[in-house]
């Protein structure tokens, strides 16, 4: 359901180059859908079954783990140059993903940059390498959505007294979240 979200520096192994100063720039925003859903039974036909009591809603669990609104954004900025005896290269990458499901989300930054100093008439190289990356990531449980078609989808996704969230059903026992949905 979600593609893998992943840092690429399309420069990563690039250096830098003698000449005037360069900057590239790429971007990009994503939106994903379900292209499938699987079939699950409609409150009037989950009664229609006798399968378990009347909450008296009508919801549908698979729906409600999905994020209709996601998006996802990917900022890449690169700048290179120098002359004959120095050059640089340094790159920043920026990413953000919604998953398609409402607990997946995912925050790249990375940074690269390099060098490298000719002296003594190119007799003497030196160079180096720096790379910084962060990745902050939450997953869902997968579980919820095998749940989602199995639940009953009589059971209403707030308690109509409280106003809480309702969690778990069966195996895992009905129990209510403290805030308010």
């Amino acid at each position: 359901m979600v593609a893998g979200a992943r840092w690429c520096d399309t420069g990563a192994n690039q250096a830098g180059k003698a000449g005037r100063v360069i900057l590239n720039y790429d971007g990009f925003v994503d939106h994903d859908v379900v292209a499938r859903r699987p079939e699950v039974l409609s409150s009037q036909e989950f009664l229609a079954k006798e399968r378990d009591q009347d909450f008296g809603a009508s919801t549908d669990w698979y729906n409600e783990l999905i994020r209709k609104g996601n998006f996802g954004q990917n900022h890449y900025l690169a700048a290179s140059g120098g002359n004959e005896n120095s050059q640089f290269r340094i790159s920043g990458n920026y990413r953000t993903k919604q998953g398609i499901d409402i607990a997946t989300d995912r925050r790249e930054y990375g940074l690269r940059a390099n060098f490298l100093q000719k002296a003594l008439d190119g007799l003497l190289e030196i160079g180096g390498n720096f790379s910084y990356r962060i990745a902050d990531e939450d997953y869902t449980n997968y579980a919820a959505f095998k749940q989602a078609v199995r639940l009953n989808p009589t059971i209403p996704v707030m308690d109509p007294i409280t106003l809480l969230c309702i969690t778990h059903w069966r195996g895992m026992i009905l129990t209510t979240r403290y805030r308010i949905c």
